[in-house]
């Protein structure tokens, strides 16, 4: 990993399959088989025939899944602790039992100013204007089902 570049994401949803999805979107050899999957659809879809660059080298991401956001709020503590902070977290706003997803953004954000938040969920018990009021900084979102090329490209960015 580049030492300039921090390219360490926390991943914290509640649904086991989500947190899989992750982990193909952001591990270089099942992204081949993602973007090889993503290309057959474009094909059945509208006959495009545009060949992705399998062969490219991938960027390697250290992704960190955890279920629950208290359990994202202590890998935050230790990564601080351990010098190695997170880049991006990507938050389920909707987490059961325990706090949801604004809470441990919040809690987050109390930690680590720096650390970009994206919210990628299917519902959310506040408006836009509540969150954006509440936490600092910029956050992002993405709404579920979510396309996994934009959600890459996206914290590829951030």
């Amino acid at each position: 990993m580049d030492t300039q570049e921090n390219r360490r994401i926390l991943a914290v949803d509640d649904e086991e399959g989500v947190l899989a999805h992750y982990r193909t979107i952001f591990t270089p050899s099942d992204r081949k088989a993602l973007l090889a999957q993503d290309q057959l659809y474009g094909v059945l879809e509208d006959g495009s025939e545009t060949e992705p660059n399998l062969g490219a080298e991938q960027p390697t991401y250290l992704l960190d899944c955890f279920s629950q956001g208290m359990d994202a709020v202590a890998a935050v503590e230790a990564s601080l602790k351990d010098q190695q902070p997170y880049a991006v977290a990507l938050i389920d706003m909707r987490m059961q039992p325990g706090i949801d997803g604004l809470e441990t953004a919040l809690e987050i954000r109390s930690l680590d100013s720096d650390l970009q938040i994206v919210f990628v969920t299917a519902y959310s018990d506040y408006s836009t204007d509540t969150i954006y009021q509440q936490i600092s900084g910029p956050v992002l979102w993405f709404h579920k089902p979510f396309h996994s090329e934009e959600l890459y490209q996206s914290v590829r960015n951030c």
